[in-house]
């Protein structure tokens, strides 16, 4: 085993690393089991109020995953990766919260404008 191999298998995640990042499979393939099927579903108040604790909790939990992995977790590139495919994973990682909070706030602003029986605007019907 090469130096670089040895540094590469000692790198090992947290066990709250790991219990985040497989909570995070599990909530997001949910999200997307119970995806609404239809805007006007959102008529139904107790269905909304769920669908706006469910955006609120996810984005909750994506914000303690992301400082928690950025403050405690170091990457398990190897020591000798250059530093533009450092960039390009630095980029693809960030991107990736960034499109999870972005499908949460998305659906929170959706939900405030049905919240404001604003369902026939064009932000909507768009």
């Amino acid at each position: 085993m090469s130096d670089i191999e040895i540094e590469h298998s000692k790198t090992q995640y947290s066990f709250l690393a790991k219990v985040l990042h497989w909570c995070f499979v599990i909530l997001f393939a949910y999200g997307i089991y119970k995806q609404v099927e239809d805007v006007n579903q959102l008529e139904d108040i107790s269905f909304l109020k769920s669908e706006i604790v469910f955006a609120l909790i996810f984005l909750f939990l994506l914000s303690f995953r992301f400082f928690y992995m950025t403050k405690t977790q170091k990457s398990s590139l190897p020591v000798n990766t250059s530093k533009s495919q450092k960039l390009a994973v630095k980029v693809v990682h960030f991107s990736m919260y960034v499109s999870l909070a972005g499908i949460a706030c998305s659906g929170l602003i959706i939900g405030y404008l049905f919240w404001l029986d604003l369902n026939n605007s064009f932000l909507i019907v768009l």
